[in-house]
């Protein structure tokens, strides 16, 4: 006999994903649901809880065992100093809506706008994947509707600006479907169809709740562990793949859900060297007023100030003359001394404030601050590791948003008005502009090269050719061949004959 009344055990999975659901108050209450997951209070008070203190041995016990109990405290020279520990647990996750406010200030704003707008001055160029020829009438179309519809330069600029701001940026790719379950399904192409693509919304993280399952939280062999399926966004669910989400740097698995699964945003790793400098330049203007310190030396001191109304109706008096072109009067038992306070290297101290700025930001002083950056580096470094952090803003944030996008336009509206359909490839220009003889530099340096691969039969003369007319730097190209002139006087003779014969 069948036993159809027996109940069914439900696998793990099942448990996690269908157990019931807490009343959420918040928009990331959801997390408190995830089981065994710290957040940051549990970790800073787990660091130094007497009631886990472990007693390590040698023999199995590595160097960063007790780096969350007490020994350090109770005598022994291991662990973490509470003093160090508490300082650097106090710049931790700083909350989204702080980071908004601190990105109002005009240095935080610049840090964090600044290598967006340089990294895309000199533009990219759009081709294709594919070995055939593209119609340069489609990429005319293509940097048409980038400008004008979906303007794609205001999507790049606030795609990086906001990710160093928050640590995290959600760029949902909006698609016109009749089918109501379009985004809670993964993203497929076949669902984009003629003019359905609209174009780029940028959804700052407090309106966005992670959603996890249960191949999110329950196993860190996952390739999806603590990278939440779906994002909530009023009401609605989304799976990731119809978004492009750019973070800053990574933080460990154990402090993902407390940073709500982004990274460290610039913002937090910046704000108290911001307020630093800006709290040690508006100390100047005071102390160039007490810069001079007048030193009024009588004798019988405590008597005089005994009488305090006589005492101060004597130093209002003093106070009065003493800037009587530059006349001052005294008894001729009292003496007069002018202590001054040296405001010398006061300037490099303001620098050095904001030059840590810089460094922080990884953006030149002579770019933020419009001045040279004074005993930290020359000049050509700055520049190159400048150079750096712009080709890092480029390829890790900029490119995987130009390449969802120009797969949907293509797709939406490429597609239905010249019939073809093909995988865009965006390169970026050099981000310094080459001088005439630079250029002519270069190319005799390729020139050299080349004849040395020719002449040791490397290359033949048809692939230097063909290199030289595909190149844009170079002043060839573009240049029909020989052999192309020849096929299309070939093919203009036959028509003739033919025209000739009818």
């Amino acid at each position: 006999m069948l036993n159809i009344f027996k109940k069914k055990i439900k696998s793990s999975s099942d448990i996690v994903e269908n157990k019931p659901k807490k009343k959420k108050s918040g928009l990331f209450d959801m997390l408190n649901d995830m089981p065994d997951i710290p957040n940051s209070k549990n970790i800073i008070d787990r660091a130094f809880d007497k009631s886990i203190l472990i007693t390590p041995s040698m023999k199995d016990t590595g160097m960063d065992s007790s780096c969350f109990n007490n020994t350090y405290s109770m005598g022994n020279n291991y662990g973490v100093d509470p003093i160090a520990f508490d300082w650097f647990a106090g710049n931790g996750f700083i909350g989204f809506n702080a980071m908004s406010i601190i990105a109002q200030h005009w240095l935080v704003s610049k840090v964090c706008t600044l290598p967006a707008k340089d990294a895309i001055r000199k533009g990219w160029k759009v081709s294709s994947i594919q070995d055939e020829k593209i119609d340069s009438k489609i990429f005319d179309e293509i940097r048409r509707l980038d400008n004008y519809k979906y303007k794609i330069k205001d999507k790049l600029i606030n795609q990086s600006q906001f990710t160093k701001v928050f640590g995290i940026r959600m760029a949902l790719f909006k698609v016109s479907s009749t089918d109501p379950k379009y985004y809670e399904l993964p993203f497929n192409i076949d669902g984009v169809t003629s003019g359905s693509y609209q174009g780029i919304r940028q959804i700052d993280p407090q309106w966005c709740t992670p959603l996890t399952t249960a191949g999110n939280i329950a196993d860190p062999a996952s390739l999806d562990y603590l990278d939440p399926t779906y994002w909530q966004i009023s009401g609605k669910k989304y799976h990731k793949s119809h978004f492009v989400i750019t973070k800053g740097d990574e933080v460990s698995d154990l402090l993902k859900p407390t940073y709500q699964y982004a990274g460290v945003s610039l913002t937090q790793k910046i704000y108290n060297q911001v307020f630093s400098a800006e709290k040690t330049a508006n100390e100047v203007p005071m102390l160039v007023q007490s810069k001079r310190l007048n030193v009024f030396k009588m004798e019988d001191m405590a008597g005089n100030i005994s009488d305090y109304n006589k005492f101060e109706s004597r130093m209002q008096k003093w106070v009065q003359l003493r800037d009587n072109y530059g006349i001052r009067f005294a008894d001729s038992n009292d003496s007069i001394e002018q202590l001054e306070t040296s405001l010398s290297d006061l300037d490099v101290n303001v620098m050095t404030q904001y030059q840590l700025v810089c460094s922080i930001g990884n953006v030149p002083s002579y770019k933020l601050l419009n001045a040279p950056m004074k005993g930290f580096s020359s000049g050509d470094t700055e520049e190159s590791s400048y150079h750096e952090e712009l080709e890092n803003t480029q390829s890790l944030i900029m490119t995987p948003l130009l390449e969802k996008h120009y797969q949907l336009l293509i797709r939406s509206e490429i597609k239905p008005k010249f019939n073809i359909e093909f995988n865009a490839y965006v390169k970026w220009n050099e981000l310094d502009s080459v001088t005439e003889k630079e250029r002519a530099e270069i190319n005799e340096i390729n020139s050299r090269t080349d004849m040395n691969y020719t002449n040791a039969g490397i290359l033949a003369q048809s692939n230097i050719s063909k290199k030289l007319t595909d190149d844009e730097n170079s002043p060839y190209f573009g240049m029909v061949e020989d052999d192309d002139i020849d096929d299309y006087l070939d093919n203009d003779i036959d028509d003739k004959e033919n025209i000739e014969e009818l």
